[in-house]
């Protein structure tokens, strides 16, 4: 719904903010991008990773990724899948989902997804296909020379960057001014909190805007 440049000023502020967060709480993030996606990776604790990007207002969600094979060969990438399946040999269903990015090379997504189900279900004849309801998705990257397994998706608030609609004075001293609030930065606008403000409802906002 905006521009290409009014997309890059929000772009450029939740990038900023999700930087200055990750400063703040001592984490390391290295921001980049392959093709249409944004990328980020980081070498600090998982589970504070994670809390961390949940709180980046501006993002629908997160698919934490991992390379699960350097090649794109089918039968490579199906054994590198179910080596890291706990239920190998159980009656399960499955379905596959592929996003490809950069040029098409030898697949399109919808045929590459077709034989990795393929493969899989040979290396392990306990699967069966439910593209409906499947026991577990898979769900792939697919670069030109390289797969990535996406994990469980973490939702997130979504919503604006704060910064990119200007400023509002707020006072927060109980809950519900503080959820207010929040719904407020959520559009997009970065607080200015007023004297007489709570410090403790004010420390949680910090956690979705490093720079209040």
């Amino acid at each position: 719904l905006k521009s290409r440049v009014v997309r890059r000023q929000f772009q450029r502020a939740l990038s900023n903010n999700m930087e200055s967060l990750a400063a703040n709480a001592n984490i390391s993030l290295v921001q980049d991008r392959i093709k249409s996606m944004e990328v980020v990776t980081s070498d600090g604790n998982k589970d504070d990773v994670d809390d961390l990007l949940s709180h980046v207002l501006g993002v629908v969600a997160v698919d934490p990724a991992s390379v699960v094979a350097e090649t794109i060969s089918p039968d490579i990438v199906a054994k590198s899948i179910l080596d890291t399946d706990p239920r190998f040999g159980e009656k399960r269903t499955f379905g596959v989902r592929t996003k490809r990015v950069g040029p098409k090379g030898d697949y399109k997504s919808q045929q590459y997804s077709k034989e990795i189900g393929s493969a899989m279900s040979t290396i392990d004849d306990s699967l069966s296909v439910n593209l409906t309801k499947p026991d577990m998705w898979v769900r792939l990257v697919l670069e030109p020379e390289r797969v990535w397994l996406l994990g469980d998706r973490i939702v997130s608030a979504g919503g604006l960057p704060p910064g990119v609609q200007g400023d509002v004075l707020c006072k927060v001293v109980d809950e519900k001014t503080m959820l207010s609030a929040f719904l407020i930065m959520r559009r997009g606008s970065r607080l200015v909190p007023v004297e007489g403000c709570e410090e403790g409802l004010l420390d949680i906002l910090k956690k979705w805007d490093p720079f209040l």
